[in-house]
């Protein structure tokens, strides 16, 4: 992109599908280029979504081992290619979300049963004792404390703005609904674990308001199903977990 007069010999979905072909070979550090492609992803998710890199099959592989094993190495395989291939590894937020949802369903874990609850039930004429097993009673803690670790290190203007478009959205909301699940077992069976992910969250949500004010505050003004019978945005769920509100530090241009 050699002039600001660019927009008339470059079609900015070439110079994505471009990318997409050849990620290693595109310079990045030209500032120009790597907007181009940042707005051009962000306004064409959908078909973004849909397009396939060489480096697709590399990171799907990474976030089958960290669900798999979600150890520091494989956390930092994944940060590695993150910061090198953002904007391949930002349509990847949904794969990851997908994961963090099936591990705090707790369907094949039996271990902890006091920490779930247990009812009586009839059935014809026998009585069973059946333990409640409820979305988000069960959760690993290095899976969904890395999930963060990576999402911190992705360039702002690719994670806030792209990400938006990608599943970000979705992935915040899951956290808050963990924190609603964990908060209402709290006073009985405190998880030791939640305070460390609640920070990373408060942290990361915090450099969300300062980097992309706009998307935030529509994010915190959104409704958050599933949570509660009625109408509930996603700034009453950070009342209700008894966080803070994401506050603008400053420290990140808009």
């Amino acid at each position: 992109l050699p002039s600001n007069s660019w927009e008339g010999q470059v079609i900015p979905v070439t110079l994505l599908r471009l990318y997409s072909q050849f990620p290693s070979a595109m310079n990045l550090n030209n500032g120009k280029t790597r907007q181009v492609l940042v707005d051009t992803s962000a306004e064409m998710a959908s078909d973004w979504l849909k397009w396939r890199t060489p480096v697709d099959e590399r990171i799907e592989r990474m976030i089958f081992n960290l669900v798999n094993s979600p150890n520091q190495r494989q956390q930092q395989l994944l940060i590695d290619i993150s910061k090198r291939y953002p904007l391949i590894a930002c349509r990847h937020i949904f794969c990851i979300s997908d994961a963090l949802s099936k591990d705090a369903a707790a369907t094949s874990c039996q271990q902890d049963a006091e920490r779930r609850g247990h009812t009586i039930a009839q059935i014809e004429s026998s009585t069973i004792k059946v333990i409640i097993v409820q979305w988000g009673c069960e959760f690993t803690e290095a899976l969904w404390g890395s999930t963060l670790d990576i999402l911190m290190t992705f360039p702002k203007e690719v994670i806030f703005v792209c990400g938006n478009e990608m599943g970000l959205l979705e992935l915040l909301n899951l956290y808050l609904k963990l924190f609603v699940v964990q908060g209402s077992m709290e006073r009985d069976n405190p998880y030791p674990a939640l305070p460390r992910i609640r920070d990373k969250f408060l942290k990361f949500t915090n450099s969300f308001l300062s980097s992309n004010s706009s998307k935030c505050e529509l994010w915190l003004e959104s409704e958050l199903q599933g949570v509660l019978i009625k109408y509930c945005a996603v700034k009453d769920v950070f009342n209700i977990c008894d966080m803070e509100l994401p506050k603008n530090t400053g420290d990140d241009p808009e």
